[in-house]
């Protein structure tokens, strides 16, 4: 059985630091790592890092990769997770890869303030 999870409560009782990159079953997908990690783009512009989400569907493994900027999602299934962390390094890599709009990630437009 799984036992509920402990989580901080905003008063400091979260431990804070710097990602470690160096998990070994990734060290050889490094377009999922950097969608995880990287925060700038080539040309020095800020870049909010992607996510990923891991889940069983039936009989297969899922990843789920989000772009928060370009507010759009990237789904892949297999039948072991990883072939499926496999597959979602491999179309990282590839421009052609056709991402699925996900418009709950666009980030709000700032309010304007009232003269």
């Amino acid at each position: 059985m799984m036992q509920r999870r402990k989580v901080a409560d905003g008063q400091g009782e979260g431990v804070l630091s710097a990602a470690d990159l160096t998990y070994k079953p990734l060290s050889k997908m490094a377009s999922l790592i950097a969608h995880l990690a990287l925060t700038k783009y080539e040309d020095g512009s800020p870049r909010v890092p992607g996510r990923m989400r891991v889940e069983v569907k039936g009989a297969l493994w899922q990843v789920s990769l989000e772009d928060v900027d370009a507010a759009a999602v990237l789904r892949v299934s297999a039948s072991t997770i990883s072939e499926a962390l496999q597959q979602a390094n491999l179309l990282l890599e590839s421009a052609d890869t056709l991402w699925e709009p996900a418009p709950w990630l666009r980030q709000p437009a700032p309010k304007k303030r009232g003269k």
